[in-house]
Formats: structure tokens, C-alpha cells, sequence
């Protein structure tokens, strides 16, 4: 139990999370903290817990669990309980997914998609990527991952490691990217209100309440993929 007095900083909370879980599964888990760079160079740190024979390592993010000890909402106590009955629930839900399909080109180019991101705010990761710039965002790409029965379970995003693997170029995934999405449907241009109202429709977000304008010209656009 961890003296109540003191508050950890980030870097404390996961280690300390991590040797109270693995004290609880007497090290029958391997439990590592692990550091991730997401869109718009978002760093986060979560634990994951490596399961032999999985390509996949779910993870557990610590952010908001660390705003909650911080705030008070929170004892240490209860979020390592917390954390502990999220992995205990998930840790035999991994799906058994064949990573070798990813080291072969002729396997993976099927499942090849592109995405936009912030050029900007995403340059430092964009050195590691394939990329090609669109006005002030850049197109990047990733693979979806499926179980055996061809189900999506997660995307891996591709970088140039994986380039070299394959011996390929930005063009030709560009062009195999495109290929992919208009085989799934034609696309249409939609404004953001449009997106979240079809996802939320009793969501009155965008109504004038005196704090958030109607004016989607304000929100703009996002391009999607019309259901076929």
C-alpha cells in the first residue's frame, strides 16, 4: 500500500502498478509499461501484458486512472484493483492472430488503407513513416488485422522498417491504399456535424446554446467511405 501522503508522479504510478499487479498473479503474467506515440504526437503510457504465442498485447492506458489519484477521485489502492480486473478480464480475449501474413507483401496488400493526419503536428513521426503531403496534412498508411475468420481486430500502422521489408515505395502503396478503399465503396464528402449526428443522433451538440455555433464552416469537412 503506498503512503497516502505522497504523490507519485506518472513514471512512479506505472512501475508501482506494475509490481503490485505482477506481486498479485505471482508473476504468473509478464507485465510491461509500455510508452506510445499516437496521432497529433500524443504520448500516452499503459501496461501490457505479453502473452506467448500472440501477435497481439493488449494494453491498458494510464492517463485518466493517473488524473483520478491525482484528483483525489481515486485512492492508489483502487486503481490498482481497477487496472488489475481490466487485465484479468481482456488477458483471455486475445484474439490468436498469424503475424507472418504482415511480413509478405502479396499477403498484406489487400489489407492496405490510408488515413489523414496533421502534417504538422504529427512531423516528428512522419520521418519514421511512409507519407505524402496534402496541404497541411499528410497522407500516411496501416494494415488491418483480421482473426481467421477474416474479422477486423486492430490495424498496424505502416512504417518504413516495414517498407524495406517489403521492398516497395509510397507509390506503389499509395496506389494499392486507393485500390482498397474504392473496392469497399464509393466515397462521399460530409461535413463533421454530419458524421456525428449519424453516429450520435439524439446528440444535440451542434445546436446554438449560446456557447457552441451552428456554423459547420467552423468544424469542416471529413471525407468517408459511403456504405455500399
Amino acid at each position: 500500500m503506498e503512503d497516502e501522503c505522497y504523490m507519485m508522479n506518472l513514471e512512479e504510478f506505472a512501475e508501482n502498478i506494475i509490481r503490485d499487479i505482477s506481486n498479485r498473479t505471482e508473476g504468473a503474467l509478464h507485465i510491461l509499461k509500455k510508452n506510445v506515440v499516437r496521432n497529433n504526437n500524443v504520448k500516452m503510457t499503459g501496461i501490457t501484458v505479453v502473452k506467448e504465442g500472440s501477435g497481439i498485447e493488449p494494453c491498458v492506458y494510464l492517463e485518466e486512472f493517473f488524473r483520478e489519484y491525482k484528483s483525489g477521485g481515486m485512492k492508489f489502492d483502487e486503481v490498482v484493483d481497477e487496472v488489475y480486473r481490466l487485465i484479468m478480464k481482456n488477458k483471455d480475449d486475445i484474439p490468436k492472430v498469424d503475424v507472418s501474413f504482415f511480413l509478405n507483401w502479396e499477403t498484406v496488400r489487400d489489407n492496405i488503407y490510408a488515413k489523414l493526419i496533421s502534417a504538422e503536428q504529427n512531423k516528428e513521426q512522419l520521418g519514421e513513416m511512409p507519407h505524402r503531403i496534402f496541404l497541411d496534412l499528410a497522407v500516411v498508411y496501416y494494415a488491418v488485422a483480421r482473426d481467421s475468420v477474416g474479422k477486423e481486430i486492430g490495424t498496424v500502422l505502416i512504417r518504413n522498417e516495414h517498407m524495406e521489408e517489403w521492398e516497395q515505395r509510397e507509390e506503389i502503396l499509395y496506389q494499392t491504399a486507393m485500390t482498397n478503399m474504392r473496392a469497399e465503396g464509393e466515397a462521399e464528402l460530409a461535413t463533421i456535424e454530419t458524421v456525428i449526428k449519424s453516429i450520435f443522433p439524439d446528440n444535440n451538440l451542434f445546436l446554438d446554446d449560446g456557447g457552441i455555433q451552428r456554423n459547420t464552416e467552423e468544424y469542416g469537412n471529413v471525407y468517408t467511405d459511403k456504405p455500399s
